[in-house]
């Protein structure tokens, strides 16, 4: 253990320092990566202090607050790369493409379409709708086949 997780534990574990900057000092601790027993210790500790009906209520949310943090790491959302971005962009164009394509063949038109039936679509300027592409084709798929969806 690093020097400055043995100066935490210490401050958790001495009765010198006041509730409030023991649990400070957990707050420390768990904030950043720490040893297996160093995180048990804190953990036993903050629940030594939520359990306690004894304490400030101040002191026990605290410790609650400091318990879920590191029992559930907060949910965020995924990040997407500029990789992710220029391929859900082009599936997008594929997808749009394609429909505005059976819009034209199922008015009749296909065989005589315009030679710029897609240039909007094929142009750099090309914005994609918002959202998930992959998303818009899966909700297409259950639309297409609604028995095979669970």
């Amino acid at each position: 253990m690093t020097r400055a997780i043995v100066a935490l534990l210490e401050i958790m574990s001495g009765t010198h320092a006041p509730l409030r900057r023991r649990i400070e000092a957990i707050e420390l601790l768990l904030a950043y990566e720490a040893p297996p027993e160093a995180v048990d210790q804190a953990k036993t500790f903050l629940t030594a202090v939520f359990e306690d009906a004894a304490q400030h209520v101040d002191d026990r949310l605290d410790a609650l607050r400091l318990m879920r943090k590191a029992e559930a790491p907060k949910i965020t959302a995924p990040t997407v790369t500029a990789e992710d971005a220029r391929a859900n962009r082009e599936l997008w164009r594929k997808l749009e493409i394609g429909h505005r394509r059976e819009k034209l063949f199922k008015a009749g038109l296909w065989g005589d379409h315009p030679k710029n039936w897609a240039d909007d679509l094929l142009s750099e300027n090309y914005v994609a709708p918002p959202g998930s592409a992959d998303d818009a084709l899966r909700g297409m798929a259950r639309k297409a086949n609604p028995s095979k969806n669970p």
